[in-house]
């Protein structure tokens, strides 16, 4: 690597403050570490480098593995920085302003900090985030970013694949966004990057494989890193649990090909039916702007004495997407062409959703003999020939009538009548919650029901956030972060149990613990589990480590670093442990550190007697301890004790860690016998 070019020396005007410098590494191959920010690293100034993951079992940091790559190691008093891999808005926001506080602390001694970024720091990276925080902290900070290789690009020489050529476009996007509407985004371009695709890449496979699209797709993860894998038959990746650091490629076999005729374009999506001339006319129109605007293929279904106008409606003819407005007419009426688009064709040529411009009692009639159940009911949405009223029908929820009512009532500046009751009582609807961030619901349909029944009805509602931050909550309040009054949010299932399980009409478990069959038999059909993706290559659910609990004790006055560090490098020693509960002894009850530990955490905290403790058969007695607090160990005893556990699920023994201010901390760590079951 070249380290032959002399650091800029500071100018007279930025002396007080350090430069904040966004190198960009690239993805993982230190052989794709630019001069620049090769230069940034090696010129004496501090690094600092992103961590994810609980603090008690923090990922390893993929910038600072490709540094390290190449033969470099961080220069002394570097800094590592927490950032939570979440969408919680609030959690998200502290942490940056965490971060920036420590940044700007640094920055204030006049020497540069250089943060490592991973890809390319202006391509969902972090340190967009960082700088944003820390302009806002002190905005007298200069801030300079270092442009990298993105990971697409790699991804794209690793696999021998040209991006575009000629006038060629490339539409980027995060999977989960771009399935929402996979047809308009292939619309977009010749070439579809889709990023952060491991929460949604089942569906994503399935999806391409109903366009007939896998042949042209490629799955690349970890690019660059010795991990590296390109994969080109995506179906060998159903079930498999990918790397964080995934995306696909989709670029088709013959770019030349007019986009309007390419086989993965599905025909009939949105079908518009009508029986008047002045629906005809409406829905010519309303086609026009949805093919042209969102790339949506669009059948109109009329009357054949309604042709001559709606051709004439729909001349002259928009370029580009409307082309692909196809008309349809019948001559034995509306009743007879409609079966055909719900019973008679394979699955990926119905439409996904019906928009009937006309009386709504009329449609109902026609659609009832075909309609099954609401996990599988179209979108149907109701127009009045005047466009006043835009109405959602059936398949509000599930089948997304009620996302497409309010894109229409937009377009028409139509009045949106919605009547369900989730919607109108702006509160959520348990069968799409979390659906938009990738989570899976566990519940039989009669859970989902009484749920339901219990979130509109307004009784006590218990949301366990275990697995996620707020994220979840788009309602009327979101901006205040004011779910309804009904849903009382708590952040574990213990402090659940500690509220009351049973006064709670629904519980709403979000979450990746293994539940036990005595705790799903107790709950019966008021639980309903979401399972949100990992965000971390942490193992699956079936294969992570035990719920454990922790014993601790301390000096007089250990100050919660002490106590912390203890805690965190016992934990390390475990496969993504699960904390319980945190325990000690009666004597403790009033030490700021374990409190403040256990409040941070939102770990539940217990103290015991220590008459009680010394009943427990423990690895390592103290008479010393015995003495002075009438029990031979805190930690160990503590531990097990919280368990219900003996000596051998002691996981590990006590340890001891002697802080900055001189002053001891000890814990243990037991295998907790009562996970998720709630017993005390």
């Amino acid at each position: 690597m070249p380290s032959d070019a002399a650091p800029t020396s500071p100018t007279p005007e930025r002396t007080r403050f350090g430069r904040l410098i966004g190198a960009s590494l690239g993805p993982g191959d230190p052989g794709l570490i630019t001069r620049a920010a090769w230069q940034a690293l090696t010129m004496g100034a501090c690094w600092a480098w992103p961590l994810s993951g609980a603090s008690a079992t923090y990922q390893p940091s993929h910038a600072l593995g490709i540094a390290q790559r190449a033969g470099l190691e961080p220069p002394a008093n570097s800094l590592a920085l927490h950032f939570p891999m979440t969408r919680d808005p609030a959690t998200l926001a502290a942490a940056w302003a965490q971060a920036a506080t420590e940044v700007v602390k640094r920055l204030r001694g006049g020497r540069d900090l250089v943060f490592l970024v991973e890809g390319d720091g202006s391509t969902h990276s972090t340190f967009g985030h960082l700088a944003r925080a820390v302009r806002a902290l002190e905005p007298r900070i200069p801030i300079e970013t270092i442009a990298g290789v993105p990971s697409f690009t790699a991804a794209a020489a690793a696999s021998g694949i040209a991006l575009a050529e000629g006038e060629e476009s490339i539409a980027i996007c995060a999977a989960p966004r771009a399935l929402r509407d996979l047809d308009a985004w292939l619309a977009r371009a010749e070439t579809l990057v889709l990023l952060k695709v491991r929460p949604v890449l089942d569906a994503l496979i399935e999806a391409l494989a109903t366009r007939k699209l896998l042949a042209s797709a490629v799955f690349v993860d970890r690019v660059g890193t010795p991990n590296e894998r390109i994969v080109t038959d995506l179906t060998r990746l159903r079930g498999e649990r990918v790397a964080y650091l995934s995306l696909v490629l989709i670029r088709p076999v013959i770019p030349s090909q007019p986009r309007e005729e390419r086989p993965w374009i599905s025909q009939a999506e949105t079908l518009i039916a009508t029986l008047t001339e002045p629906g005809a006319r409406l829905a010519a129109s309303l086609g026009q702007r949805l093919s042209a605007e969102d790339g949506a293929p669009v059948r109109l279904l009329l009357p054949e004495r309604l042709r001559p106008v709606a051709t004439a409606a729909l001349a002259p003819p928009v370029t580009g997407k409307a082309k692909r407005i196809e008309l349809t007419t019948h001559g034995d009426g509306l009743a007879a062409a409609l079966p055909a688009w719900f019973t008679g064709a394979a699955p990926e040529d119905h439409p996904r959703q019906l928009i009937f411009i006309g009386a709504a009692g009329l449609i109902i009639r026609l659609l009832a003999p075909h309609l099954r159940d609401k996990r599988c009911d179209p979108a149907v949405v109701v127009i009045d020939e005047a466009s006043r009223f835009v109405i959602p029908l059936l398949g509000g929820h599930l089948g997304g009538a009620n996302a497409l009512a309010r894109q229409l009532a937009e377009r028409l500046h139509a009045q949106l009548v919605l009547t369900t009751a989730s919607d109108v009582q702006g509160t959520i609807a348990v069968d799409l919650l979390g659906r938009e961030l990738g989570w899976q619901i566990e519940a039989s349909a009669a859970a989902l029901r009484r749920a339901a029944s219990c979130v509109v009805d307004g009784r006590p509602v218990l949301l366990i956030e275990e697995a996620c931050g707020r994220e979840w909550w788009t309602g009327v309040d979101a901006a205040r972060g004011a779910p309804p009054a009904n849903i009382h949010c708590l952040p574990s299932f213990e402090a659940a149990a500690a509220q009351g399980l049973d006064t709670a009409c629904a519980v709403l478990w979000v979450t990746h613990r293994r539940i036990d069959a005595d705790l799903q038999r107790r709950l019966g059909e008021r639980l309903v589990l979401y399972r949100p993706p990992r965000d971390t290559d942490a193992p699956p659910v079936a294969e992570q480590a035990m719920a454990v609990t922790l014993g601790v004790g301390c000096d007089r006055g250990a100050a919660l670093e002490t106590v912390a560090h203890c805690v965190d490098a016992a934990l390390a020693q475990l496969d993504a442990p699960q904390v319980q509960m945190l325990a000690s002894v009666t004597q403790k009850q009033d030490e700021p550190a374990i409190q403040a530990l256990a409040a941070a955490r939102g770990w539940p905290l217990h103290f015991y007697p220590p008459a009680e403790l010394a009943k427990i058969p423990v690895a390592n007695p103290s008479e010393t301890v015995r003495r002075v607090l009438g029990t031979p160990a805190v930690a160990e005893a503590a531990a097990l004790r919280a368990a219900g556990a003996e000596l051998k699920d002691l996981l590990i023994e006590k340890q001891t860690h002697r802080g900055a201010d001189g002053k001891h901390a000890t814990v243990a760590v037991a295998r907790a016998r009562n996970a998720a079951s709630g017993s005390p």
